[in-house]
């Protein structure tokens, strides 16, 4: 994961990450300005396939069994909400919402499994319902993220004595 970090990090600092960046902010503007599109769009799925192509062979390592089952609608949800948590389009966005929200996920299993034993009850399907929860206040609140967010607050503090 670090690995693939510096080297995202690192290539955003290229000409093609510029260029990746350019495309992704406005397509049509890019391509005014002679950069081709379809070309730059292709390389960047490519790259971010490899990345998840590498990554999903360590899990399955990892496992040492893969199941389609194992990929279901509430993982798809909880990797949702570690991006938009984060931040989309963020190495450092991304790597704080996965450690946020699994620290939450793993938090909210912990304490609902407790009040399923004393209820006898199932509590522990709500946590897909917490995650939505999660993705409508994120989006109403902050579209960018948390890392957005923090930046806001950042340059808010940057100037607060003379705010004017």
């Amino acid at each position: 994961m670090l690995l693939f970090a510096m080297v995202s990090l690192n290539l955003s600092r290229t000409g093609i990450g510029r260029t990746f960046r350019a495309v992704h902010e406005n397509d049509l503007a890019a391509a005014v300005l002679g950069i081709n599109v379809f070309k730059n769009k292709l390389l960047a799925f490519a790259v971010g396939g490899y990345m998840i192509g590498v990554s999903g062979g360590l899990f399955g390592f990892y496992l040492g069994f893969l199941n389609p089952g194992y990929f279901d609608l509430a993982l798809t949800l909880e990797h949702y909400v570690m991006l938009l948590f984060g931040g989309l389009g963020r190495v450092w966005g991304a790597l704080i919402g996965v450690g946020v929200v699994t620290f939450i996920q793993e938090f909210l299993r912990g304490f609902l499994q407790e009040v399923s034993a004393a209820t006898g009850t199932n509590a522990t399907a709500l946590v897909s319902v917490f995650f939505g929860a999660i993705i409508i206040v994120v989006l109403a609140v902050e579209p960018k993220g948390v890392l957005a967010a923090l930046g806001q607050l950042k340059d808010y503090l940057r100037n607060w004595p003379y705010a004017y």
